[in-house]
């Protein structure tokens, strides 16, 4: 006998998979390591775009320890590089022209940035790397449950393992 359909969304086994209304909002309150006025704007740009988007609904309060490396490394990198700006030229120590060291920092810590990103599914090939299934609003779930109430599978005829050889 048959086993009964389960209605759309929803798995077979409830650990299985998640249903389509869990991936929402993020349900933590979000807040930087240290007050907002220390942050360069584009750091805090990122950073509230972060919690704009989809991937964001998957932190957790012990995902937040990477998602603050992420800030304070990309914000860090932005300030080295600022400062190296001004001045990208310095006296070595035998008296040569030397690039400012502080770009070196910045690139180690925007190297830092790009792994704690990678981490928190930041960017198309990220999310897409982690696995993770996330849809652009409402709609696009109400179609994809749409979809799966019109398949027909009452009709075992079309079942390969039926056919006869």
């Amino acid at each position: 006998m048959p086993r009964t359909k389960k209605p759309a969304g929803q798995a077979v086994d409830r650990r299985n998979g998640r249903r389509l209304e869990e991936i929402s909002a993020p349900t933590i309150e979000p807040r930087l390591p240290r007050p907002r006025h220390t942050f360069m704007p584009a750091a805090l740009d990122a950073w509230d775009g972060f919690w704009t988007q989809e991937v964001a609904a998957t932190v957790t309060e012990a995902d937040l320890m990477i998602a603050w490396s992420w800030i304070e490394a990309y914000d860090d990198s932005l300030l080295k590089r600022s400062i190296a700006d001004q001045e990208p030229l310095v006296t070595g120590s035998m008296g040569q022209q030397v690039a400012n060291p502080l770009y070196q920092v910045a690139s180690s810590q925007m190297g830092i940035a790009l792994q704690c990103a990678k981490q928190l599914g930041i960017g198309p090939r990220n999310r897409a790397d982690l696995g993770l299934a996330l849809y652009s609003g409402r709609k696009a779930a109400a179609e994809a449950a749409a979809a799966i109430q019109e398949v027909d599978d009452d009709d075992d005829a079309d079942d390969p393992r039926r056919r006869a050889r």
